[in-house]
């Protein structure tokens, strides 16, 4: 199975991310398309986009975002793909009939939009000035509906799992899943249960506390 999990900056992915990365059979790889990696290389291309997720799917274990040496074949998880912000489905379009395409299945971990944008711009020194926030909190809206209609329907075998980040913390620090939910996530990845946790091998422990509290 190909996962993305999408969300907006400081939503609390790199903690989710690590949830999942604790399973055997996962591998999802942190933003790929983020600038100054690998996809800087394709991004002038005009089937940049198609190309590198070729490559990215072939490379499979043996991935690197930071590197620019030959795609070697490697071997994919069960369950394999890698984390999308919002900002980088709109500086690539082309990206979500790509998903569409090829058949990923998406979490969409939301966030209330405020806080999640406070929340990635902490060492931001000038202060966040009202109409740059009202014009970020317009710019997430369209971008959640945008994802929601492409990808959230009522069909038997969804490829949509919606994750709200305050239900799932409950605006705590955590350091598992609730068992209702994490049972829940690992049916739609048609995973075996198990307990998942954060891990220090998964995870800068640092970073995924700061966006937990």
């Amino acid at each position: 199975m190909k996962v993305v999990v999408i969300s907006q900056s400081g939503a609390g992915t790199n903690m989710f991310r690590s949830f999942l990365n604790s399973h055997p059979d996962v591998e999802v790889f942190e933003e790929i398309f983020e600038p100054s990696t690998r996809f800087d290389d394709y991004r002038n291309r005009e089937s940049g986009v198609r190309d590198y997720i070729d490559d990215f799917e072939k490379a499979g274990d043996r991935f690197d975002r930071t590197k620019r040496d030959r795609i070697t074949a490697g071997r994919q998880a069960k369950v394999f793909g890698f984390d999308l912000k919002y900002e980088q489905i709109r500086d690539n379009p082309d990206i979500i009939n790509e998903l569409i395409s090829r058949g990923y299945y998406v979490i969409h971990l939301i966030r209330d939009i405020r806080e999640a944008y406070r929340e990635s711009l902490k060492t931001r020194l000038n202060p966040i000035k009202p109409w740059e926030e009202k014009k970020y909190v317009e710019f997430v809206e369209k971008t959640i509906n945008l994802i929601e209609s492409n990808f959230a329907n009522d069909i038997p075998d969804s490829i949509y799992f919606r994750v709200v980040y305050e239900n799932l913390t409950g605006g705590k620090i955590i350091d598992s899943l609730p068992d209702d939910f994490e049972n829940d996530l690992l049916d739609y990845l048609k995973l075996s249960r198990r307990t998942l946790s954060l891990s220090d091998r998964h995870v800068n422990r640092d970073r995924v506390i700061g966006l937990r509290e």
